[in-house]
């Protein structure tokens, strides 16, 4: 299971990007998050995009920094501001980048942060989805209005069924499709991890019975499985006995 926020949102106005970074860093240090000041000079890369007849329709744009090598049909001077919040553990979270770089007279914030939970150790990272995506509300609120939010974890869906009428429109071309996500819920996310932790439980009991059940000695192995049951010795067996 991976569940990914996803956000992209951009502005003319650098007060806006200013307030937003110093939001970000005040809310992350005072959960005792690391903060890292992002400001590097660089390129706004337009790399096109192909059909399979090999007629471009569209560009892929991005900013890379200036020592990294990258080809593309416009290359434009620019340079990034922001920062990058390291969340450390109980938090097994990829980091939660807020970097604008500026493309002609706009800034411009695109990017993701994985936040899965693939095992019990991990369960911490429930609660630093619901903060990215309580801060991600905050910014589109506050700043940001236009703000585009997809949450995988559905904490975000948008709610606002009118919003989710709008992003249909725009984004959506089937009409089935489009009526199902207009009148979509939010599943619960917790509910979701919960059954995936019961599963992962049920398998390793299941693996358990079944090395126990297996002759000493015996394996099974495949590309991705391997079960073998040791073979004890006498002295082994006897202390095992006397326990």
């Amino acid at each position: 299971m991976g569940v990914t926020i996803h956000y992209e949102g951009r502005t003319k106005d650098f007060d806006k990007v200013k307030k937003i970074v110093e939001y970000v860093t005040f809310t992350a240090k005072n959960l005792g998050w690391e903060v890292i000041p992002i400001e590097e000079e660089g390129y706004v890369v337009y790399e096109p995009i192909v059909n399979v007849w090999g007629k471009r329709v569209g560009y892929f744009i991005d900013f890379y920094p200036k020592d990294k090598d990258v080809w593309g049909e416009i290359k434009k001077p620019s340079k990034r501001i922001g920062v990058i919040v390291r969340l450390p553990p109980p938090y097994y979270t990829e980091n939660f980048k807020v970097t604008f770089y500026k493309d002609e007279d706009e800034w411009v914030w695109k990017g993701f942060t994985k936040t899965q939970v693939f095992s019990e150790k991990e369960l911490p990272n429930l609660t630093a989805h619901q903060i990215l995506v309580s801060m991600l509300l905050t910014i589109k609120k506050t700043w940001l209005p236009d703000l585009d939010i997809v949450d995988e974890g559905d904490y975000y869906v948008p709610l606002c069924k009118e919003e989710r009428i709008k992003i249909a429109e725009k984004e959506i071309s089937s009409p089935e499709y489009r009526e199902k996500f207009i009148n979509m819920e939010p599943f619960n996310f917790e509910r979701l991890v919960e059954n995936h932790i019961g599963t992962l439980r049920y398998i390793n009991a299941l693996v358990s019975a079944l090395a126990e059940s297996l002759p000493p000695g015996f394996g099974i192995e495949t590309p991705g499985f391997k079960l073998k049951k040791e073979k004890k010795d006498e002295k082994s067996k006897n202390s095992e006995k006397k326990k």
